[in-house]
């Protein structure tokens, strides 16, 4: 992380613990922009650490939480559509109620 993401990230703490969260989400979105290890290059999403691959041949990557894209030492890997499912599967369940 850069030096200014860290201070975007302190600074939205201390903004959610004070209660403005409007704040919160302005800065901690900077915090991701200003580290673009975090921004996803294909919708500008948050990526997340992950590891892919099979059991004892794992890679360390990249996931972004938008779009499923992930990235192993900044190429695309492949897509991951699992967390697309899930949450239109939960939507489907909350009609039904």
């Amino acid at each position: 992380m850069t030096s200014e993401a860290i201070w975007y990230a302190a600074r939205a703490i201390i903004d959610y613990l004070g209660g403005n969260v409007q704040e919160y989400k302005r800065l901690s979105r900077l915090a991701t922009k200003a580290n673009s290890r975090m921004v996803c290059a294909n919708c500008g999403g948050i990526k997340l650490p992950c590891r892919v691959g099979r059991k004892g041949n794992w890679k360390h990557g990249y996931i972004c939480t938008d779009c499923g894209q992930i990235t192993v030492g900044g190429v695309m890997y492949r897509c991951c559509y699992v967390p697309l499912r899930r949450v239109s599967a939960d939507a489907g369940l909350q009609m039904q109620k």
